[in-house]
């Protein structure tokens, strides 16, 4: 019956290896990596381009000027170190050219659908379908903001006389002038309106009409009295100009707007704009009144992943490590997907828990060692999505097992991908004559700049004995206790195989031996104190790097009987090993 030994040497592995694999969204090459917009489109930057990419790794779009970030939609390109806009694209890459453009107001936005461009000392609104919108005559326009863009004219714009201001709305949409003071709507003309802001974050803007301060509500077209304090009159709570301000609304500053006024017993106000006009910061005698724009919440991204390790860094699964560590820096994750800087270079892995690699040794089979080392192949099997040409085996001299890294062969089909070597594997020393498992390790998998983790794997092999060794009956002499045999050793070779040197060792316990060698295959054995019985004594054969064949011979030795006439007699007989009793299967560790 033949048993099962387990020969150790390093780690556990099995007859073949799987685990589960990764590959790359987008390879590390770029310098860096980022999200252009949430859960949609991501960027990256090298050698002076930018790319944008889908969250799954397809190429939209790239350029080797400034991509500006997405609003509504879409994204606007300026010329690198100007302020030229030569386009902008949508979500899915789309690029739609424009000419003679550029940024106002420091914004290269849209707002509300519309891009408000500078063209020399002109102003306009660019629609998401290229063309330049149609609007009212004017000397100055302004952003989008909540539908409505301020914007200076002239009632005689020929003669750059009557200035006044408006909205430009979107949609072109009508106005209708009125003032509701809580009671009743007045109509005035537009004309009479000196300044308007922009829409605050508190959907109003601020409108001066005959020197007096107005709210304009942006969901009602209504336009209302500014009021502040503590006062009973509406009257002294309206907020006035201080000052002469016609030259001032005619050129305001390019960075920031101030407007001065008093309410109540001679209380003062100071209203700020940003330079689109928009209200920033009113304070008056007993309190500020602040605009801030509403920050949206951070996007949290769902994944089972996380990085571990100091220094370089590695990817875990469920709090389990799934890569080791190679990697400089780890950042977002997101599903099975991680951004990775590997060599300086950002790049995304994705995790694939239902892909696997397979590694087996001599197909698979069970290996007959018949000499020190034994000619088989490694191979690396892959599934189609791995391509094997970038796939590596790395094993250690060490271990035994050395792959020869000239005769590497790759193939990828349909149906998967492998990368087979030739192999030598080393016997182990105590290798029996019985089926045990050998674990070689470490067995490193790398493809695609990924390195897995050590793949110790197992093979099941045992030592093939073909020496046999055979008394010569013929030439066995026994003499006063004293026998003298002749072995012959015979080798079972294979068709073409060449002859292996080996060595010759005769031991025994009780009795002594002495042995000579009379040719390559013959030694002539005499054994000395000889007790009457069985006595026993081993012959092993050694081929170089090989463990030793064992063959147990046993000497039946019967003394003289004189007054019987008995002559004493000697029997040389090779005995069958073996296998010893195990309650279970014992493992022999190295």
């Amino acid at each position: 019956m033949r048993k099962i030994l387990l020969l150790f040497i390093g780690l556990i592995g099995c007859v073949s290896v799987e685990a589960q694999l990764a590959k790359w969204v987008i390879h590390p090459v770029f310098n860096s990596l980022s999200v252009k917009v949430d859960n949609r489109i991501l960027a990256t930057d090298s050698a002076g381009w930018t790319s944008l990419w889908t969250f799954d790794g397809k190429r939209i779009f790239e350029t080797e000027h400034e991509i500006q970030a997405f609003n509504e939609g879409v994204a606007t390109i300026v010329e690198k170190n100007t302020r030229s806009i030569i386009g902008f694209i949508d979500m899915s890459g789309t690029f739609t050219a424009l000419p003679d453009m550029e940024i106002a107001y420091d914004d290269p936005y849209f707002h509300d659908g519309y891009l408000c461009f500078k063209d020399g000392d002109s102003y306009g609104y660019c629609m998401r379908d290229g063309n330049v919108a149609y609007m009212a005559e004017s000397v100055k326009s302004y952003p989008f903001h909540s539908g409505y863009a301020p914007y200076l004219t002239f009632a005689q714009m020929d003669k750059r006389k009557d200035p006044y201001y408006g909205y430009h709305t979107s949609g072109n949409r009508l106005i209708y002038y009125r003032i509701y003071n809580g009671e009743k709507v007045k109509d005035f003309e537009p004309d009479e309106i000196s300044f308007l802001s922009g829409i605050g974050p508190n959907g109003k803007g601020v409108a001066v009409i005959k020197n007096k301060l107005y709210w304009f509500s942006a969901s009602t077209g209504m336009f209302e009295p500014l009021l502040w304090g503590d006062e009973e009159s509406e009257k002294r709570r309206h907020l006035t100009l201080e000052g002469d301000y016609r030259q001032y609304f005619l050129s305001l500053p390019s960075d920031s707007v101030v407007i001065r006024a008093k309410y109540g017993r001679k209380q003062k106000a100071v209203l700020r704009f940003d330079n689109e006009l928009v209200p920033a910061r009113f304070t008056f005698d007993d309190e500020d009144l602040l605009f801030e724009t509403s920050v949206s919440t951070p996007v949290k991204y769902e994944t089972s992943l996380s990085s571990y390790g100091k220094g370089q860094k590695g990817l875990s699964m469920n709090s389990k490590p799934i890569l080791p560590q190679q990697f400089d820096e780890v950042s977002l994750m997101y599903g099975n997907r991680a951004f990775v800087k590997k060599q300086g270079r950002w790049g995304i892995l994705e995790i694939l828990p239902d892909l696997t690699y397979q590694i087996s040794v001599n197909k698979g089979e069970d290996i007959a060692f018949r000499h020190q080392k034994f000619e088989t192949q490694v191979r690396l099997d892959l599934p189609a999505e791995i391509s094997a040409k970038e796939a590596r085996i790395d094993i250690p001299e060490s271990t035994g097992c050395i792959i020869d890294k000239t005769s590497r062969e790759t193939k990828d089909t349909e149906s998967g991908n492998f990368v087979v070597y030739n192999c030598s594997l080393n016997i182990p020393r105590s290798l029996p004559d019985t089926i045990t498992e050998i674990t070689y390790s470490p067995m490193v998998v790398s493809y695609d700049g990924i390195s897995m983790f050590d793949s110790p794997i197992r093979v099941r092999a045992w030592h093939l004995k073909y020496y046999n060794v055979d008394p010569i009956d013929s030439e066995t002499t026994v003499d006063n206790g004293v026998a003298s045999f002749t072995i012959n050793i015979n080798a079972q070779r294979n068709v073409g195989e060449g002859d292996y040197p080996f060595e010759v060792r005769i031991e025994a316990d009780s009795i002594t031996v002495d042995y000579e060698k009379i040719s390559e295959t013959r030694y002539k054995c005499t054994v000395y104190n000889l007790q009457e019985g069985d006595n026993s004594l081993n012959i092993f054969v050694t081929e170089k790097g090989c463990p030793s064949s064992i063959f147990p011979f046993e000497i039946t030795y019967t003394k003289p009987v004189p007054k019987k006439k008995e002559k004493e007699k000697v029997v040389i007989r090779k005995k069958s090993a073996e296998a010893k009793k195990e309650s279970s299967t014992p493992r022999l560790e190295i």
